[in-house]
């Protein structure tokens, strides 16, 4: 694996994974009041609630209905537009190049997710995609067409729960999330009978929480971090040296036991999620693959503006 990074000094990181220019340290006591505060809520059951309202996004409506076997979605000329939008308005999906299929999975939890299965007929890898905090499969869905059809792979989407069509909409919760993900992941291995040497398993934004808490589990064809975050809270606070027991996504820690090679994408320009965090992802996996920290990259432009470099080196 390549350990050499030539723009680490660009992106503010030492060799020892400490930050050379670190963002200014925050209020000490609004910080500490927060993370106590939400330390407190989890001892006191409030932790889904906190998050629910702080850390998930879910669309609403969603971007997408399912009916009679086919999913239904927003127009990207009225999602991109940011026009209101109604079901009236939504296309069914259909690709002439690939072969679309929705289903509904029932988690440990007894909740249902929904998913979609996009198969290529050249496709030798399929790619377990878990996506952000505001997304879901039906506006994502134009992405993973995309990138069947540049990369000619599968791509198995799935929503959260709380999610679209999923179980419980708009109540989406930390315990949840990794269960949705070990579903999606015994669905494809068990179901759709695809071997685990030819998963990728892809976490963009929040998803990097699901895929990576699935990579320390499982050995596969490989990972992609894709504007992904060290942990919960720092987000809130980059200075944290130890992740705190309540911390919902603990990634800095989960990833150093990733079974398999880690390639890591994250915009210099990222104001959602600074680019340090996506250096010590890197930093701290095992086994990796050199990362692309992508100059004037932003959070949610990755894959639109740098779009074939971006299918080129993935």
């Amino acid at each position: 694996a390549e350990r050499e990074v030539e723009m680490l000094p660009m992106t503010g990181l030492k060799s020892d994974g400490t930050l050379e220019n670190p963002p200014k340290q925050p209020c000490c006591g609004a910080t500490n009041m927060i993370m106590c505060g939400f330390g407190c809520a989890t001892c006191c059951c409030l932790r889904n609630f906190i998050c629910r309202n702080m850390v998930f996004a879910p669309p609403s409506p969603p971007f997408y209905f399912f009916k009679d076997g086919d999913m239904y979605r927003i127009p990207l000329e009225i999602y991109d537009g940011g026009e209101e939008f109604k079901n009236e308005q939504f296309e069914k999906m259909d690709s002439k190049t690939t072969e679309m299929s929705i289903m509904k999975i029932t988690t440990a939890r007894s909740k249902e997710i929904a998913a979609v299965f996009i198969k290529h007929k050249a496709a030798t890898a399929t790619i377990l995609f878990s996506h952000g905090n505001a997304a879901d499969i039906g506006i994502m869905s134009y992405h993973f067409e995309l990138m069947a059809e540049n990369l000619k792979v599968n791509v198995f989407g799935y929503d959260y729960t709380g999610y679209g069509e999923s179980s419980d909409l708009g109540k989406p919760s930390p315990a949840d999330v990794f269960e949705d993900a070990e579903a999606a992941y015994r669905y494809v291995t068990t179901d759709l009978k695809i071997a685990t040497e030819q998963i990728i398993f892809y976490g963009q934004s929040l998803g990097s929480g699901p895929s990576i808490y699935l990579a320390k589990k499982y050995p596969v064809l490989g990972v992609v971090i894709h504007s992904g975050l060290m942990s919960a809270v720092r987000v809130i606070n980059p200075h944290v040296t130890r992740t705190p027991w309540y911390d919902i996504f603990p990634n800095v820690d989960n990833i150093k036991h990733a079974k398999s090679p880690v390639w890591v994408i994250h915009g210099e320009a990222d104001e959602i999620i600074p680019v340090y965090h996506g250096i010590r992802l890197y930093k701290a996996a095992p086994v990796t693959i050199k990362p692309w920290f992508v100059p004037g990259g932003d959070h949610n432009d990755i894959e639109l503006e740098f779009q074939s470099e971006y299918f080129l080196r993935l």
